[in-house]
């Protein structure tokens, strides 16, 4: 008995250690990359404290993540996984030399491999190896992980023109922003949020909440968003306060748990 408890410290404290290594290659490697490419966004300093620890709490959620889904089991490195990787890498590429998407296909192309491959790798997570059921819900994970992404690009609009000299949103002149084109924008990532809707409801039910959390934080963001005039938008940068994140979180576990919510 003495001994499986020694055994279990032992491994715990290896965890614990590895889990610290992560997080320390994580930050140097963000130093490296704001010292060579010069990018406010990955200074760390005091001003950035909070986003830091942010930072290493999602890190450390990911891993436990992906510690319980058990990813060797759920996700062989097959044709489909090196594709997901590779639209990746081309995505971080075009951000490196790349400060405006002048086209639809660029955008789409952009918004696939920086936000759409992480819906799909997730989701291999998700449904566990089943094929079948990773091909039904490809679709609808790709809407979210689009709209999750469109929401970052008009949430970060002022942040992104004016700091990093970067417009994603085809055909947009900054100067011209208005209420047509916010709500043209809105109305796009709407029905990203309907359709994946449709496909949250479908997936497997250790995985639905932790979804259904984040839908749910993002369509709120987007609201406000609608809310907010298109010339605050481009001077400011909206986001949801700490206690209205809670708010949702509560809300939604209570109605997850007493199965009212309208799925349609």
């Amino acid at each position: 008995m003495t001994h499986k408890k020694s055994i279990h410290f032992e491994v715990s404290e290896r965890k614990i250690l590895l889990r610290l290594i992560d997080l320390l290659a994580v930050f140097l490697g963000i130093r490296l990359l704001a010292i060579v490419f010069s990018y406010e966004y990955l200074i760390l300093n005091k001003q950035h404290t909070l986003h830091v620890v942010v930072l290493g709490i999602y890190i450390t959620i990911v891993h436990t993540i992906f510690e319980l889904y058990d990813l060797q089991k759920a996700s062989k490195l097959d044709s489909t996984a090196k594709n997901l990787i590779i639209s990746f890498l081309d995505s971080t590429k075009m951000d490196l030399d790349k400060k405006e998407y002048n086209s639809v296909e660029e955008y789409k192309k952009y918004i696939y491999g920086s936000a759409d491959v992480v819906g799909l790798m997730c989701l291999k997570v998700f449904v566990n190896g089943s094929d079948e059921l990773y091909r039904d819900l490809s679709e609808y994970a790709i809407s979210l992980g689009s709209a999750f992404q469109k929401v970052n690009f008009l949430r970060d609009l002022k942040d992104d023109s004016n700091i990093l000299k970067r417009v994603y949103f085809p055909n947009i002149d900054m100067d011209r922003f208005d209420e047509n084109s916010k709500l043209e924008i809105i109305k796009e990532i709407e029905q990203d949020f309907k359709n994946a809707l449709d496909g949250i409801v479908k997936l497997p039910k250790n995985s639905k909440f932790a979804v259904y959390i984040a839908y749910r934080y993002y369509n709120k963001l987007l609201k406000k968003l609608k809310r907010t005039s298109s010339e605050n938008i481009v001077k400011y940068r909206i986001r949801i306060h700490n206690y209205q994140k809670f708010a949702v979180i509560a809300r939604s576990y209570i109605k997850y748990q007493l199965n009212l919510i309208q799925w349609t």
